[in-house]
């Protein structure tokens, strides 16, 4: 995990303080979820289009890289916000004198918290309700208002890949299409709730799967959210330790990008 050297400015309430580093470097937010406490680092290269890219997952560095290397190309703009709190996946906290796990990319409705609490073990609705509203906040504070959000994820290439989307697989119902070229691996792929976006990289012949807004499981993740919100999102897929072809995706979404914010 990167070391940050920063001094506390201001606080800016109970659950959030702002820590300042010199020009050009990363900003600290500190945070807490019960017992847990939560930093999310944003690095921002010239962002007149403002676009987020979004690390949920501490242990999903390789996108983290990637984004950086895009965002250190003058010709390229945006925020990276990355939350960083154990090196884990997922975030453990107490909270009323009983333990909790939750995954960061499953707090963004009631619905889809309360299936992931019971899915690693124990639940109640306070709970359920403090997640939500740690969700709401670090939508609130990093990623409303942003004209695309970009999310930035990596894969083992095992259980879940591009193939989980195909006919057979176990998020089948979850897609309204699917586009996979072989090329590209299974673990490589955007994951997209606009259609303009899924012609886009089927034309780049770039693996893709579009989201079906009336079958997709409300599990809490960033995608529903974002389509319940009528907000433009996407969802970068790479295999952990796989740099180049997730900085190549990134290039070509840099293309996509010119042509939105061309208009």
């Amino acid at each position: 995990m990167k070391k940050l050297y920063f001094f506390i400015l201001m606080t800016i309430n109970s659950s959030g303080i702002w820590a300042q580093t010199p020009d050009n470097q990363p900003k600290t937010f500190v945070y807490t979820l019960g017992s847990a406490t939560i930093k999310v680092v944003v690095y921002e290269q010239n962002n007149p289009n403002q676009i987020t890219y979004f690390n949920l997952h501490d242990n999903e560095n390789t996108s983290v890289e990637a984004t950086q290397v895009i965002l250190k190309n003058p010709k390229n703009s945006g925020k990276l916000v990355e939350l960083q709190h154990s090196g884990e996946r997922l975030i453990s906290f107490e909270y009323q004198g009983a333990k909790y796990q939750i995954d960061p990319n499953r707090m963004f409705t009631k619905v889809g918290i309360e299936k992931n609490l019971k899915n690693y073990g124990n639940y109640s609705d306070a709970a359920r309700d403090t997640v939500f509203a740690f969700g709401q906040k670090i939508y609130r504070d990093f990623l409303q208002g942003s004209r695309l959000i970009v999310a930035m994820h990596n894969n083992k290439n095992e259980g879940y890949n591009v193939k989980s989307y195909l006919p057979g697989g176990e998020y089948k119902t979850d897609a309204q299409d699917v586009f996979y070229n072989p090329k590209w691996g299974t673990g490589e792929f955007f994951y997209v709730i606009d259609q303009a976006h899924f012609a886009f990289f089927k034309q780049k012949k770039v693996s893709a799967v579009l989201q079906d807004p009336q079958k997709v499981t409300d599990d809490g993740s960033l995608s529903v959210f974002a389509q319940n919100q009528g907000m433009a999102y996407l969802n970068v897929e790479a295999q952990h330790g796989n740099l180049k072809p997730q900085i190549k995706m990134l290039t070509i979404l840099q293309d996509l990008l010119q042509k939105i914010f061309a208009k």
